[in-house]
């Protein structure tokens, strides 16, 4: 898991150069959601779900059919 936040941070680093702020930002959150599970694995599984959930509704993404 530490690979995968370290590979995340990459991408943040490399998003805030290129100028992709939303991106940074979505790629933060992912990476705080990743620290979470690391200190409590089973208590956030649904706080990240919530927060992808977010992210496909206000993206426009998400159609309620």
């Amino acid at each position: 898991m530490t690979q995968r936040i370290d590979e995340f941070e990459r991408k943040i680093q490399e998003a805030y150069q290129e100028g992709n702020i939303e991106t940074a930002h979505r790629l933060e959150e992912q990476v705080t959601m990743l620290r979470r599970r690391q200190l409590k694995p089973a208590a956030d599984f649904q706080a990240a779900s919530q927060v992808e959930d977010f992210h496909e509704v206000s993206d426009g993404d998400y159609y309620d059919n």
